[in-house]
């Protein structure tokens, strides 16, 4: 049997008449280190600021990422039954007795903390990715059954080139409505339509995926992340970068550049190493953590080893070095890198700004294209990295391209795989070259070897990119990143997003009892068949085979 405990803090966050406040209920599957739990840290210092009321963060048990400081400002909801699946040990069998289930545990939970519906927002995260089956019915339930009103942020979207999750929710549906058409009942299963529910998205292109399947565009708001440094300045760059160099074993003239994140695979570890072979003589690049996920551990070793051969300019594990902090990583650089394919928001793009750092990296434009709507100046994203080819080269590397998106796809239930696009922009058809985060990792490995191996098409790689490689040399403009700083800092700062997110709240409807059941199943029956959120999502947004990679080549 499943079980449910609070864990209070000593010192309650507010002492308030309960009619007179509004309190937030964060909801999640952990608390571990990672994006998602450094969003709702930012939120919860927005929020402990910003409302009387109290703030209750809920979740399977797994809070080790928690600040001090966040636990302090918060009570934390102890609900087993929301954690992950592979955590729990959960399967699609008795989908429906589980979700009603864990609707009881945290209803009652929430009723004996006098948390009542009309006074509490339940702001749920990643409800829809799919790493828990029962949780789309579990808020559909919180809201039909016992009213209250909710806010679903997405971060990520398990249509997003994740099929493992996808398959998992698709089997989901067929369980709970297995006489119903699954392909006209997944949408409104994963995204409801209630009055009670509203939808916040990282970006606007999100915003617009929401609204293409059926949502309310009224009914979906933009709440891009709030962007903070640690209260530390960034130290003297010569002396962190001379620290740096005795602690790595580096040469003492070393220049430094850092590609701050854990390499999982959409993070393009294999550009990571091209990138660092074009750097000038005496760079260095680093890695800064790896995986924790078999697969992903495995992506990433095999990138280690390699790099020993061909890549001799660059650091992995650079978080991990003995006396080496992050600060001290970012205070030695002279610029940061991203070769990352897939990002939510693309937080790595902000940050260094703030800390006087420029950014080089691959311009994902769902993410990007907002910022530089807010004024961000991003000169140095490029679109592609070009390797000089053969048609045949080049024709082959596409076969297995499209080869490595269906056996991606292979597993999910043909009516609900997207359609392949050939992907335009990824080859140059007149100078006879090929996007680099295109190919397949063996085929990328393949380059990197070449290059190591033969100068000639070395030097043919750096001249068919060359204005990335002046990028990469050259210094970034003081009044460029200070121009960004001023930008970003205002945009996406704590206050900002503490009024964005309370206004957001007070904008949830409320119900009487008298109001639930009626007319809350509607979308369900109104639903026609209609485009996925895969079918858009891929559709927008380019295929890279690093991504769904499961065979390790080395």
């Amino acid at each position: 049997m499943e079980r449910s405990r609070l864990i209070c803090p000593a010192n309650p966050v507010s002492n308030e008449p309960l009619g007179s406040v509004l309190n937030v209920v964060i909801l999640h599957s952990h608390f571990r280190r990672g994006g998602v739990t450094q969003v709702v840290e930012n939120q919860l210092a927005a929020l402990s600021e910003s409302i009387s009321g109290r703030v209750v963060l809920a979740s399977g048990g797994r809070n080790d990422g928690l600040s001090q400081q966040s636990l302090r400002h918060s009570e934390q909801l102890i609900i087993e039954g929301l954690d992950y699946d592979a955590v729990t040990g959960a399967s699609i069998d008795g989908l429906q007795d589980r979700a009603e289930q864990l609707v009881n545990q945290i209803a009652v939970a929430l009723q004996q903390r006098k948390l009542f519906p009309d006074q509490t927002v339940l702001h749920w995260h990643n409800h829809s990715l799919g790493k828990n089956v029962a949780v789309p019915l579990v808020v559909r339930l919180l809201a039909t059954q016992h009213g209250y009103s909710q806010l679903l942020q997405i971060h990520d979207f398990a249509e997003d080139y994740r099929p493992q999750n996808y398959t998992q929710l698709i089997k989901g549906v067929r369980t709970l409505f297995p006489a119903e058409s699954e392909q006209r009942v997944l949408t409104p299963f994963l995204y409801p339509r209630l009055d009670s529910i509203r939808y916040a998205t990282l970006t606007s292109g999100d915003a617009r995926a929401l609204s293409a399947v059926g949502v309310d565009r009224s009914r979906v708001h933009v709440l891009p992340n709030c962007v903070t440094l640690t209260d530390d300045s960034p130290a003297d760059q010569s002396a962190a970068r001379a620290k740096l160099c005795r602690a790595a074993g580096l040469p003492t003239d070393s220049r430094w550049c850092v590609y701050p994140v854990r390499g999982i695979r959409r993070k393009n570890v294999g550009e990571f190493l091209l990138l660092s072979r074009l750097l000038p003589v005496g760079t260095f690049a680093g890695i800064t953590l790896a995986p924790e996920t078999d697969i992903e551990s495995q992506s990433y070793r095999r990138w280690r080893e390699i790099a020993q051969v061909v890549a001799p300019q660059t650091v992995f594990d650079a978080g991990r070095i003995e006396g080496i902090s992050f600060l001290d990583n970012l205070s030695a650089a002279e610029f940061v890198i991203s070769t990352s394919v897939a990002e939510g928001f693309g937080m790595a793009y902000l940050e260094p700004w703030l800390a006087g750092r420029g950014v080089i990296a691959r311009r994902l434009p769902n993410v990007v294209n907002d910022f530089q709507a807010a004024g961000v100046q991003l000169d140095r994203f490029y679109d592609a990295v070009w390797i000089p080819a053969d048609a045949d080269w080049i024709g082959e590397s596409k076969r297995q391209t499209r080869n490595a998106f269906d056996q991606a796809w292979h597993g999910v239930p043909a009516a609900f795989r997207p359609q392949w696009r050939d992907d335009l922009s990824a080859v140059d058809q007149s100078a006879r070259r090929i996007d680099f985060a295109a190919l397949i990792p063996a085929r990328q490995i393949e380059v990197l070897q070449r290059m190591h191996v033969d100068s000639g098409f070395a030097n043919a790689i750096r001249e068919h990119n060359r204005t990335l490689v002046d990028w990469l040399a050259a210094p970034f403009a003081t009044r460029v990143i200070d121009a960004n700083a001023d930008r970003i800092q205002p945009q996406y700062s704590l206050a900002r997003a503490a009024e964005q997110l309370i206004t957001l709240y007070r904008q949830l409807p409320k119900h009487k009892k008298s109001d639930l059941q009626s007319g809350q199943s509607s979308d369900f029956e109104s639903a026609p068949d209609q485009v996925s959120v895969a079918e858009i999502i891929c559709g927008e947004r380019n295929y890279f085979p690093c991504r769904t990679e499961t065979e390790i080549a080395r």
